[in-house]
């Protein structure tokens, strides 16, 4: 594994390019964090995708990443002539949840319109087919990302439900899509039952459904 991805995909070529046959997808690293602090402050990552104030350093962005809660993560990134033009992840849950992933990616605003986006999301596609053997693909998506939903549909996602307010921004609130992908359904290997005294009493959810909501990077 080569920073949490597997070695096949450490240097996959993209096809070219409008203005550049030099892009590359590989697994993120710490020094991208500077790439990745410009990508995270534009002001439509900050509107659409994060609804937060804006990150102070390249610092803050490595530590947000790796504080995400996922049993395996596969976070990928986009390069153009050696500089991050994209960061997409596949945040894997736990325990009764682990077939589940959450998905996030994003384009920086002046290398939108050029197919790097939908390759990006075929990467994690195939990531999480091929490697973390998932069943279930889930995603939060604004209603307003109108080019992001058209990307996801074309990929196969499906709306499966509308958060209403599901945001507080400074002009008011904003809806949000769950959207989902069933993939072919992995062999599952029987689970041993937990311990009488791990067990999570009265029968609810310690752990939140295929698809919540987790730190997101603007949509592609």
């Amino acid at each position: 594994m080569l920073g949490g991805m597997p070695q096949a995909l450490s240097a996959i070529h993209l096809p070219p390019a409008r203005h550049s046959p030099k892009l590359a997808v590989r697994p993120r690293q710490p020094d991208d964090a500077g790439d990745l602090f410009v990508l995270f402050n534009e002001p439509d990552f900050l509107e659409t995708a994060l609804m937060r104030d804006p990150f102070a350093d390249a610092g803050e962005i490595n530590a947000w990443l790796d504080g995400v809660q996922a049993s395996r993560r596969f976070e990928l990134v986009v390069t153009r002539d050696g500089v991050c033009v994209a960061f997409g992840a596949l945040y894997v849950h736990a325990e009764h949840f682990d077939h589940c992933g959450t998905l996030t990616m994003g384009v920086r605003s002046g290398y939108r319109g050029q197919g790097i986006g939908a390759a990006l999301l075929r990467a994690l596609l195939a990531t999480a087919r091929r490697f973390a053997r998932l069943a279930k693909i889930g995603l939060t998506v604004l209603v307003e990302n109108a080019p992001a939903i058209r990307l996801y549909r074309r990929h196969g996602f499906a709306i499966e439900g509308l958060h209403r307010r599901f945001a507080r921004r400074a002009h008011g609130f904003c809806d949000a899509y769950s959207m989902a992908l069933l993939l072919d359904e992995p062999t599952l290997a029987p689970r041993a039952a937990a311990p009488e005294a791990d067990r999570n009493p009265g029968g609810q959810l310690s752990h939140g459904a295929c698809g919540t909501r987790i730190p997101q990077a603007p949509q592609g």
